[in-house]
């Protein structure tokens, strides 16, 4: 017997599809530099990538059940 009722269970499901949607979009921004000419990197481009980065590390610790 399970302890998932049907609207959490629909709304997990959603909530993972958005989260696909989401890191393909990340994935896709990465590939392209986030839309910055590597000729043209500044000190501003750096911090804006290492934000993600923090962003995204904190997420897997979320998903990994890690304090922060």
């Amino acid at each position: 017997m399970s302890n998932t009722t049907p609207r959490a269970i629909d709304r997990f499901v959603g909530i993972v599809g958005e989260i696909g949607a989401t890191l393909d979009a990340i994935r896709n921004a990465a590939d392209d530099h986030f839309d910055v000419d590597p000729d043209n990197v500044n000190w501003a481009n750096v911090g804006d990538v290492q934000r993600t980065l923090d962003a995204l590390k904190e997420v897997l610790a979320v998903i990994r059940g890690e304090n922060s």
